[in-house]
């Protein structure tokens, strides 16, 4: 964990931090020279205090630590902002015109408490008026397009009515007429003809005019078939012909109605949509609440930056948020864990809470929600990564406010009775750890079962009793030390063995608090690093406590390297894929993959733990853990 600050050190940390950029480059960089000066001499005085090795005085006995036995706690504490778990947006629902944005003119003061259907903001809404009434005009000339439309449709229907039973019959009676006189002219003929053929036989007639009478029956014969076929023809085909186009009339003008009708539906929506945004432009309050102002503000090298201020003549886009009404009876805190701790919150753990502004109340809590996914980082956070967690505050009090920091504790494990020792007491031999005990002017070295551990004490499952007396840093004297030879054991063995002995399952190593990053403290149930005890070191392990000069990290094992490894197994298979593999850190993919040993392009668990059993050793070699602090 980091260690504390004072508060002289964290206010002149913050009045370097807020150095304004306007300022002078001469007064800043003398600001800048001073801060640095005071964080040095915290870092100094923090590292002596907390870090420095304690080495026994000349002459002097070892120093010693009563066995304590009483409450013990795992504690993640981290800085948050409060925030409305219920929290009512307003946005700019006014579409954009040109690209430009709606101005507004006006809008409540921030911090108003309002009712429900109180006036909030005023948009400026005279481009849309115009709109309207252009769109009117377009409407009313669809209306009338829509109009000519359907009476053209009913005289067309009219028009085939009309031929039906007007004119069609008038045409085919007069053809009729046309065959009945016909017919009468061809009996009257061949009447003639006959009286032609009688007189002719008495030579009355010459043959001249019995052939005029002849050709009369023809021509009355002709007449006749000519308006008979005419009568066929108007029956036949004419009238058909007739249908046909009046029908295709009809359908003409019954589409031109229905494009007509569609075209003005069109154009009244619009209209009702601008008449919707007009009165879009006149935001009211859904429920009672006090204004916050959606300002939104961006971060960079020279501080805060404000990318968007509501307030009279600013522009807005939109679905732009606008205005906030928070409930103030639902309140949560939105916490960053470090990636080092956040596989230690759980949703459900109990959190004290204690808010800046108002500093003689501590506030109860409870972890709702972690998020799975990191937040966006800025210039500043280097590769550190930090996930939201949310924690409700119980009966919040009135005068909390949305915004206000606050820090949380968040108790991961407590223990009302708990023997504990501190962890500059334990000497760590290939996995098995060890306590200088003293009775009397006699040392013993006792071999010890640790449960949980945090930055300062480890839990004592086994091994030690309530009052006895146990030597700080017990590898500062090799001469009273007792270590026993222990033989080496398989990395397999190692690597699925927790902190007390036990056997560590696949199923223990996935549920286990402990199970963290490299750079995590240790916890619950998870030992220290091996070498000397781990100390207080913060992200990255710091340094070393006592008895290593830098020892690993606290709760960095193998069981921990693999269970982290094996949480990227996505598919549940057992083993990890190379799709799996790429989708991890880069910092852990190399080893990973180095450690596919048989070259079948998959990684299980067992290699994993013969690689991460390798890296310990290479690291113990490397920083002489187990010798005596430089």
């Amino acid at each position: 964990m980091y260690a504390p600050h004072s508060r002289e050190t964290l206010r002149s940390t913050r009045l370097f931090l807020g150095v304004k950029h306007s300022q002078r480059s001469g007064k800043f960089l003398f600001n800048a020279i001073s801060g640095l000066t005071v964080l040095g001499i915290t870092a100094a005085v923090v590292w002596a205090v907390f870090f420095r090795e304690v080495k026994p005085v000349e002459g002097s006995g070892p120093i010693v630590n009563t066995v304590s036995q009483g409450a013990y706690e795992f504690v993640v504490t981290e800085q948050g902002e409060i925030e409305n778990s219920s929290n009512i947006e307003l946005r700019c629902e006014v579409k954009s015109r040109n690209n430009g944005g709606v101005t507004i003119l006006e809008v409540v003061p921030e911090g108003t408490l309002v009712q429900k259907g109180d006036v909030l903001v005023r948009l400026d809404s005279s481009s849309l008026d115009l709109e309207r009434v252009q769109q009117q005009i377009t409407c009313n000339t669809s209306n009338s397009l829509v109009i000519q439309a359907r009476n053209t449709l009913e005289a067309a229907k009219i028009s085939r009515i009309e031929y039906l039973e007007g004119t069609f019959k008038q045409e085919e009676k007069l053809i009729l007429a046309e065959v009945f006189v016909a017919e009468q002219a061809l009996r009257s003929a061949q009447l003639a003809l006959e009286s032609a053929q009688r007189l002719a036989a008495k030579n009355i007639v010459n043959p001249l005019q019995l052939e005029g009478a002849q050709f009369a029956v023809d021509k009355a014969r002709n007449e006749l078939e000519a308006a008979q076929t005419k009568l066929e023809v108007i029956r036949k085909y004419t009238r058909e012909k007739m249908l046909k186009q009046f029908d295709s009339d009809i359908a003409t003008s019954e589409a031109k109605l229905s494009a007509e009708e569609n075209s003005y539906q069109l154009e009244l929506d619009k209209l009702k949509d601008v008449e919707r945004q007009i009165a879009g432009c006149t935001i009211l309050a859904p429920a009672a609440g006090q204004v916050v102002y959606a300002n939104k503000f961006s971060s960079g090298r020279s501080g805060s930056t404000a990318e968007f201020v509501v307030e009279a003549g600013a522009t807005v886009r939109e679905q732009q948020p606008l205005i906030r009404l928070p409930d103030s009876n639902l309140m949560h805190v939105k916490a960053l864990i470090n990636e080092a701790r956040i596989t230690l919150v759980r949703p459900g753990m109990p959190v004290t809470i204690r808010v800046d502004a108002i500093t003689d109340e501590l506030l109860r809590g409870e972890v709702t929600k972690v998020n799975q996914y990191a937040e966006p980082g800025g210039w500043s956070s280097g590769n550190v990564k930090k996930y939201a967690a949310f924690i409700r505050i119980f009966d919040p009090p009135t005068a909390l406010r949305s915004g206000m920091n606050a820090e949380v504790r968040i108790h991961v494990e407590s223990r009302p009775d708990a023997i504990q020792v501190p962890v500059q007491a334990l000497a760590e031999v290939k996995g098995h750890y060890f306590c200088m005990v003293k009775n009397g002017d006699n040392y013993e070295t006792r071999e010890v079962s640790i449960g949980s551990t945090n930055d300062k004490t480890a839990v004592i499952e086994k091994g030690l009793q309530s009052g006895e007396l146990v030597v700080m840093n017990p590898r500062g004297y090799p001469d009273r030390l007792q270590l026993p030879a222990i033989a080496d054991e398989p990395t397999a063995a190692i690597a699925s063995r927790g902190a007390d002995g036990s056997s560590v399952t696949p199923a223990s190593m996935n549920n286990a608090p402990g199970a963290m990053t490299k750079n995590g403290p240790p916890g619950p149930g998870a030992a220290p690093g091996p070498g000397g005890p781990p100390g207080a070191g913060g992200p990255g392990g710091g340094p070393g406590g006592p008895g290593g000069p830098g020892g690993p990290p606290g709760g960095m094992n193998p069981a921990a390297i693999v269970a982290r490894a094996m949480e990227s197994d996505t598919d549940g298979d057992g083993k990890l894929s190379a799709a799996e593999i790429g989708a991890m850190e880069e910092r852990r993919q190399r080893m990973v993959a180095d450690a596919d040993t048989n070259g079948d392009g998959f990684v299980d668990r067992g290699e994993i733990t013969t690689a991460a059993a390798a890296v310990m050793q290479r690291i113990n070699q490397a920083q002489n853990i187990g010798g005596g602090g430089q």
